[in-house]
């Protein structure tokens, strides 16, 4: 995300550029810093995981790291790992969020989908922090990444809310969705030293149209920033409904302003640096039947389609990811197992690439996704893994290998954050 005016003041917390996404601008520093950060990691290794670091460090020096989350309901715990050069990964180190995870959903193919929704686990823009829900306790943590300790626990405050399961950060706000008990949303300033202030009179509601239907399952699938910063906007699914929230100067939300979504189910988002929201849109689960959607955000908060429905001929697309260019998103599409691309375009529309640009089989489920650089990260639950592709200039994915360790054994594990 590039620099953009801002609507807040500095007053609240740190007031740092914001970044583009998923690059990094002083390639010494990052290096310095990230081999620090996986001598400090190594505490939470075993001797395997030490030698395979060690080697790692001295062959061919870090390049970022990548994290998910383990979403135990007896105990969340961020699993980090080492990202390298050639997009391998190398397992660092546990550490506990002090909070318990959540399953909310049961497929109807017995596979869990921990927390059903994109972006539990994200990065603030000048990567100092990592933010996670801990679905099960009601919390929002804020986590310091350092060159000394890793990742430490600043602070965990409550969610303001129940069942939280996806995160947005604009500078120094940070936004969570409650998907629980009818569904909100509430605010958060976040200071310099990563502790978490509520916003007073953030607390809104969603939509209210799911009424007694609306379930912690069925309701939030995301919640995003515009680039601006001027919006927060929630998909909720089984209303097929795109809730705006305008922000005052202070990050304060008004009242939502619930608007159709083009096509049924909408689930993940993400924004380009023009400002074009694209979602993803499950159709039910329908077979084959699945698309992504693009819009304009109007000045007044109305959303203008501009893309409507543009099928990826998949099931269950959920999960949306942009390259650092901005030309492509990519869509992971759960139970095929399979990854969809789409050609971003300058106006905001959209075409259809590849309906399969890259496959780790029926019943693979993959969730979360996350581009690092020309590297595309995906969790595939179901096999107990996280898939590592490369994305060529074209567009098109090479897939490279698969990580797999103990911790994302439980088939709880969600989200995804890197850099």
């Amino acid at each position: 995300m590039k620099t953009l005016p801002t609507p807040f003041a500095p007053k609240h917390g740190f007031n740092q550029p914001a970044r583009k996404r998923h690059s990094f601008t002083d390639s010494q520093t990052f290096t310095r810093f990230l081999c620090v950060l996986a001598l400090a990691f190594l505490a939470g290794c075993n001797q395997g995981d030490l030698l395979d670091v060690l080697k790692d460090r001295e062959n061919k020096p870090s390049a970022g790291a990548i994290f998910t989350m383990t979403n135990d309901p007896e105990g969340n715990q961020i699993v980090a790992f080492a990202r390298m050069p050639d997009g391998s990964l190398v397992f660092a180190g546990a550490y506990p969020t002090g909070g318990t995870g959540a399953n909310i959903r049961t497929t109807e193919t017995g596979m869990l989908n921990p927390l059903d929704s994109q972006d539990p686990l994200i990065l603030s823009e000048d990567r100092r922090f990592l933010f996670a829900v801990n679905a099960g306790s009601n919390e929002v943590v804020s986590m310091g990444i350092n060159g000394t300790g890793g990742l430490r626990l600043l602070d965990a405050v409550s969610s303001g809310g129940v069942t939280p399961n996806s995160l947005a950060a604009y500078k120094n706000l940070l936004y969570v969705a409650n998907t629980g008990n009818g569904g909100s949303i509430s605010g958060f300033y976040v200071s310099a030293s990563g502790k978490l202030t509520p916003i007073p009179g953030s607390t809104r509601p969603l939509s209210g149209l799911a009424g007694e239907n609306g379930t912690a399952e069925n309701l939030v699938g995301n919640i995003e920033f515009s680039p601006d910063g001027r919006f927060v906007i929630v998909s909720e699914k089984i209303t097929n409904t795109l809730v705006v929230y305008s922000l005052d100067e202070n990050g304060k939300p008004g009242d939502p302003l619930p608007q159709p979504s083009a096509g049924r189910t909408p689930f993940g988002a993400g924004f380009t640096e023009r400002g074009t929201f694209i979602v993803s849109e499950a159709f039910g689960n329908a077979p084959g039947g699945s698309a992504v959607s693009s819009y304009r955000v109007n000045a007044d908060g109305t959303l203008q389609v501009i893309s409507r429905s543009v099928a990826t001929r998949q099931t269950a697309s959920c999960w949306v990811e942009l390259t650092d260019d901005q030309q492509y998103a990519f869509i992971s599409n759960a139970p095929a197992g399979t990854l969809s691309s789409m050609k971003v375009h300058p106006d905001g529309s959209l075409t259809l690439l590849e309906a399969v640009a890259g496959e780790l089989g029926q019943g693979a489920f993959l969730l979360d996704a996350e581009i690092t650089g020309k590297y595309l990260y995906v969790v595939a639950e179901a096999l107990e893994e996280i898939a590592v592709y490369e994305i060529s200039a074209d567009g098109k994915l090479t897939y490279r290998k698969s990580i797999k360790n103990d911790l994302l054994k439980a088939r709880t594990f969600t989200g995804l954050a890197g850099f």
